[in-house]
């Protein structure tokens, strides 16, 4: 991963190079802060937080930039399991200069969260093809754990789709 360094003004952050933020969210405990950006299209970025309690002034540490696997496919979505084990990434298209049905594939993935080190392990599940999505823009896990909820926007739909708490499967 390459070190990058974000400056942080009042409270918010200006991370550089980074044009257009894709999927982003804090880990359960608040120790890490992850996205995805456009520029290496989709890559997952985790860069640790840290807070001041008598300040409240805010600081992000070097930004982990990790290369994106599955490309032309963007990851578009992020979201932890309610008890902070899972971490569920979307993929899909980017609509680039103009909005089009993309062929790049729209999948799922499940990963564990290692909350110590602020990483994602090797993936447990992958959506299959049946659920046949075309551009999952986002998606959210819900309150009792064992569900996903998430948008395609290329079919207009949102499906909600059942994840095993204890192993992830989808």
């Amino acid at each position: 991963p390459a070190p990058c360094t974000p400056t942080v003004f009042a409270g918010t952050a200006k991370l550089p190079v980074y044009e257009i933020l894709l999927a982003i969210g804090f880990s359960p405990d608040g120790r890490y802060l992850l996205f995805s950006s456009i520029d290496v299209p989709g890559g997952l970025r985790i860069a640790p937080v840290t807070a001041d309690p008598d300040t409240g002034r805010v600081t992000f540490g070097p930004v982990a930039c990790t290369p994106n696997p599955y490309l032309p496919s963007a990851l578009k979505g992020l979201d932890f399991s309610p008890d902070g084990r899972w971490i569920a990434m979307a993929y899909g298209a980017t609509a680039g200069a103009a909005s089009t049905r993309s062929t790049a594939p729209a999948f799922v993935e499940i990963r564990p969260w290692d909350a110590a080190t602020g990483t994602p392990g090797p993936p447990v599940a992958r959506s299959p093809r049946s659920w046949r999505v075309g551009g999952i823009e986002d998606l959210v896990w819900t309150a009792a754990g064992d569900r996903l909820l998430l948008t395609d926007q290329f079919h207009d739909q949102a499906l909600v789709v059942y994840c095993d708490p204890d192993s992830g499967a989808l």
